[in-house]
């Protein structure tokens, strides 16, 4: 679904791969329509209080989707615990349920992407689970893991999955 501008319409063959791949980093050139992104990340979190208010600012108004919406969730470079990664998850999906009445429960939400690097988790939130069949990508760089659970094979859909700078002892 990714669209872009071609050098020349004639041909559009012809481009040169580095070419394509300055068109693809420049934002003005492309754009996932159907890639809906809320992005909490460097915004300080660490108490119930401060995710509930900037969960409620990036909410505002709410988050339209349509059947063929792909969800992401950006809630890296803050202090968040397990706890806090969970009420925020749960405050962003119901907010999207609540706006979105095609989708009744969070299992029905079709959340792809999780970003939860450089935060302060000891493990891999248990609430994650719930997201275990649309879940593609999950990003927890920089925290302080050191034991992969079992739950992430669960993860049917799971294409990437990035977990360095973290002390895993074992998996």
């Amino acid at each position: 679904h990714i669209k872009y501008k071609f050098e020349s319409m004639e041909d559009p063959k012809g481009i040169s791969e580095e070419r394509l791949q300055q068109l693809l980093t420049a934002n003005d050139y492309y754009y996932l329509p159907n890639f809906v992104c809320i992005d909490l990340s460097k915004k300080s979190l660490k108490t119930k209080e401060n995710v509930e208010q900037e969960v409620e600012k990036a909410m505002a108004g709410g988050v339209v989707l349509s059947t063929d919406s792909i969800i992401g969730i950006n809630l890296s470079m803050n202090y968040l615990s397990s706890q806090l990664i969970e009420d925020a998850l749960d405050l962003i999906c119901n907010e999207l349920i609540f706006h979105n009445p095609m989708f009744l429960t969070v299992d029905q939400l079709p959340v792809k992407e999780i970003y939860l690097a450089s935060n302060s988790l000891a493990e891999v939130p248990e609430c994650l689970e719930k997201f275990s069949h649309t879940l593609e990508v999950l990003i927890l760089n920089r925290n302080c893991i050191d034991t992969l659970p079992s739950l992430l094979t669960s993860f049917t859909r799971l294409k990437r999955l990035e977990f360095q700078g973290n002390k895993i002892k074992k998996i």
